[in-house]
């Protein structure tokens, strides 16, 4: 029972950071970003949707981190958690929800005939809690400010 209380407090501790909304936008933005380089990929110099799918992942992956790593946890990063270590545990947690995503975009684009925009937005989707959740806790080393409270056992 105690797990299911951690985890409901550190759940809506995330709802009232402000970081979890900077992240989102984030997010957000570098969605935009992948649906316009999507876009000018497939329709405008006929790349073929997979291989697309796979350049724009990578290329907004790291267009992702740069913005979460200078704004959205810059003023709260451990200073023992160097950029590079930051950049590679960003990297290596993207691998599981890279693999989400590009499988998801495959099912939905291939086998169900989604549109591509359609199934590259809903494959990232699927791949965003974890990814704010591996983003807070194991690369910026970070948690939600009311939930360091609990832990700490001022509240």
């Amino acid at each position: 029972m105690d797990l299911l209380r951690r985890l409901w407090l550190y759940g809506t501790s995330l709802l009232r950071d402000p970081r979890t909304y900077r992240f989102v936008a984030v997010g957000v933005a570098t969605l935009v970003l992948a649906e316009g380089l999507m876009f000018g990929m497939v329709d405008l110099l006929g790349v073929e949707s997979l291989l697309s799918a796979i350049v724009v992942t990578e290329l907004v992956l790291v267009v992702n981190f740069f913005i979460n790593d200078r704004w959205t946890f810059r003023s709260h990063t451990n200073p023992n958690n160097r950029f590079s270590a930051r950049l590679l545990k960003f990297h290596v947690s993207r691998l599981g929800s890279i693999a989400v995503n590009l499988a998801t975009f495959y099912t939905l684009n291939k086998v169900f005939l989604v549109h591509y925009l359609v199934a590259y937005f809903l494959a990232v989707v699927v791949a965003f809690a974890f990814n704010l959740l591996t983003s807070f806790f194991w690369v910026w080393r970070v948690f939600p400010t009311s939930y360091e409270r609990v832990r700490r056992g001022s509240v």
